[in-house]
């Protein structure tokens, strides 16, 4: 992680951003004074849900966190992002730098790993790529409004296979509970994700 904070600071001293990305590892960043940590235990309560673990969708990886988590147990991770900025005001990690910084997290930390990969594009366009029944997790984390939510849930319920797994972050936040109780009645939550098994 040392070889990727040199690199990401050398590109970011020329855009005079250096001084935002302070510290790094696997769970844990600090950019700008502001620390993020990552809790990923409680995805395991949702992976073991998943009766077979070969193909899964994470919409909206932002650094990856989460994604390194889901490649130790899927053979495929496929991250859908397209570091668009200000997709909800309400929401920071839209800023400019924030999804600049998060995009190249991203792309080296995941270089050479033949688990993972990442498509950029939006979540509606890069449902429309693969086939019905054919995806075994999808992990929806991208945009948390209710409209964002309502949309991504829609564009890939019919892409998971039946008796397989749709989840999901943020539940407390409104529009996520909004849109998960609307479409998805019979969800369970675990701690602040939620879960829907596809019938």
């Amino acid at each position: 992680m040392k070889r990727i904070l040199r690199a990401l600071k050398r590109g970011y001293r020329a855009m005079k951003h250096e001084s935002l990305i302070w510290d790094l590892n696997d769970s844990f960043l600090t950019v700008s004074g502001e620390e993020y940590g990552y809790e990923r235990e409680s995805l395991k309560l949702l992976i073991d849900k998943v009766p077979k673990k070969r193909l899964m969708v994470e919409v909206g990886s932002l650094i990856g966190f989460s994604t390194r988590f889901f490649s130790q147990y899927f053979e495929e991770v496929i991250s859908v992002d397209p570091y668009c900025p200000g997709y909800d005001p309400k929401d920071k990690n839209s800023g400019v730098i924030r999804l600049l910084i998060a995009r190249d997290l991203f792309k080296i930390r995941f270089l050479d790993d033949p688990v993972v990969r990442q498509i950029n594009q939006s979540s509606e366009v890069a449902a429309e790529d693969f086939n019905n029944r054919s995806i075994d997790f999808v992990y929806l984390d991208g945009g948390h409004d209710y409209d964002a939510v309502k949309r991504d849930i829609m564009a890939w319920l019919p892409k998971v296979k039946i008796g397989s797994v749709i989840a999901g972050d943020d539940y407390p936040w409104e529009g996520v509970k909004k849109a998960v109780c609307e479409l998805l009645p019979d969800h369970d939550v675990h701690d602040k994700r939620w879960i829907s098994v596809v019938k």
